[in-house]
């Protein structure tokens, strides 16, 4: 009886569908509640934006795209004295962490013969939800990811507890710099056993988009969901965010499955440095209204992320000024280079691309040199940066392809490496060119596909490997490898 009193309680604070189905047979229901203030402004329409800290909450593929380490936390004093509270953290090595809670309160028992609950005492309703996850790119254009979520919903001193699985993709449609695709499948589990009846994990499937573009003159992003519940009927979210002046956010949302209220949402942030400060209100008619406050930090710093001094700096310059500094970094960047300094040779052209963040050829250097230094996961993120900002018939993007290959393999995610290689040896083919990408892409793709056990298919591509090898040294490497694996060959 407690439970049909108060899993309705539960889907009206989730703010899904009224007309549900069979949404009130399904427990853990609170996972479809929104966390992370900025995602509630944009109407939680933040499948393709999920490139921060609360991937796991939305799409565990925007894991693969953290650049500095992150944290938020989230307090939520919802309506009828319903409270929130979300942290999560991400890693720039790929994965995440996050801690959802969410307190019904108390209510008064009660029973047909005692409507009253006169001398019952009162229950409570509570939800946990803890993720793991991890994302990774699986191609120049696409990143993948994965979490795993440990759920416990008790109701008046009944528990129900669960394991489900999230999966994720996030698209970059080549051409479309300024837009993203994604898509995630949350909540995949075996049924739960909860108060003696085995009952089904709230399955949900959402697809969203993003694009970015500018509004008279200000940092603009707009996007859009599209979920379906298991049982449940199709819902929408939009969001529209604005950032003016580099520092104060404006978003509103609206999103359809607010059925107490009218479906509209708004927030407001504050950026300084590293700290971020967002707010997000929604209305819930009759019911009040929900407020929610987030507090977001990043340390470690990327290679975009401009220096303080340099952005200073070019507040006072022109943009002559600003150029012969740039190239001066490089130059310094390039003898510290050349002297096997690769440490300082970092820092200068990290210096440089603070002035400049548009310009490949910088990013290839600066990712040669974390190479060499062993920060491989952050040349694998320059070298995506260059990538995007090669034209399409740059012949430098084969030897960008070979490079994330080189740096997948070093850390130890030969799958990737293998796909890179072999984007690499198509655009090199098709432009008729050779080289050390070519090359290299060959012997590196034979070398993931011996590490496979495909020796046949590695064979092929030392072959091919040898015959468009430069240098007397590679070509001897590859006859080694030939004789090891084709015994008798000479």
């Amino acid at each position: 009886m407690m439970k049909k009193l108060i899993l309705p309680l539960l889907l009206l604070a989730c703010s899904r569908a009224a007309a549900a189905g069979s949404a009130g047979a399904d427990p853990f229901n609170f996972l479809f509640l929104d966390a992370g203030a900025r995602p509630v402004a944009l109407g939680g329409a933040y499948t393709a934006l999920a490139r921060d800290a609360n991937a796991l909450l939305y799409n565990p593929a925007g894991l693969g795209e953290i650049k500095e380490p992150q944290a938020v936390f989230m307090h939520n004093l919802y309506f009828q004295e319903i409270t929130q509270d979300y942290l999560a953290y991400a890693s720039p090595q790929g994965w995440g962490l996050s801690l959802n809670y969410l307190n019904f309160g108390t209510v008064r028992r009660t029973t047909v013969a005692n409507p009253t609950g006169a001398g019952f005492g009162s229950v409570g309703l509570t939800d946990l939800a803890l993720s793991a996850g991890y994302g990774a790119a699986i191609g120049t254009d696409l990143v993948a990811g994965a979490g795993l979520k440990y759920i416990k919903e008790s109701v008046a001193g009944a528990d129900g507890q669960g394991f489900g699985l999230d999966l994720g993709l996030l698209y970059f449609p080549p051409g479309l710099e300024k837009a993203v695709l994604g898509a995630a499948v949350q909540n995949i589990g075996p049924d739960v056993k909860f108060q003696g009846d085995n009952e089904k994990m709230p399955l949900n499937l959402r697809l969203g988009a993003a694009y970015r573009f500018e509004l008279k003159g200000q940092a603009s992003t707009v996007s859009a969901d599209v979920t379906r519940a298991r049982g449940e009927d199709t819902l929408a979210g939009f969001g529209l965010e604005t950032l003016i002046a580099k520092a104060y956010p404006l978003r509103l949302g609206y999103a359809t499955r607010n059925a107490a209220g009218p479906g509209i949402t708004a927030g407001l942030g504050y950026i300084r440095g590293d700290l971020t400060v967002d707010y997000a209100f929604v209305p819930f008619g009759d019911l009040g209204a929900a407020h929610r406050l987030s507090i977001g930090y990043k340390w470690g710093g990327s290679a975009r992320k401009p220096a303080k001094k340099a952005a200073a700096a070019s507040k006072k310059t022109t943009a002559a000024d600003r150029q012969a500094w740039y190239e001066k970094r490089v130059a310094s960047a390039k003898d510290f280079a050349a002297r096997q300094n690769y440490t300082a040779a970092v820092t200068e052209y990290k210096k440089a691309l603070a002035l400049n963040a548009d310009d490949p050829q910088t990013y290839m250097a600066l990712a040669d040199a974390l190479m060499r230094t062993g920060g491989f996961k952050e040349a694998d993120n320059a070298l995506a940066r260059a990538f995007k900002l090669l034209s399409a018939s740059d012949n430098n993007r084969a030897y960008v392809l070979e490079r994330r290959g080189a740096a997948m393999l070093k850390l130890a995610k030969p799958g990737a490496a293998k796909k890179y290689y072999a984007q690499a040896i198509k655009i090199a083919e098709e432009e008729e060119t050779t080289g050390p990408a070519l090359e290299n892409s060959y012997y590196g793709l034979a070398y993931c596909l011996e590490k496979e056990d495909r020796l046949e298919e590695a064979m092929r591509s030392y072959k091919m490997a040898l015959q468009v090898a430069g240098s007397e040294a590679l070509k001897k490497q590859i006859e080694k490898k030939l004789e090891a694996l084709e015994p008798g060959r000479r």
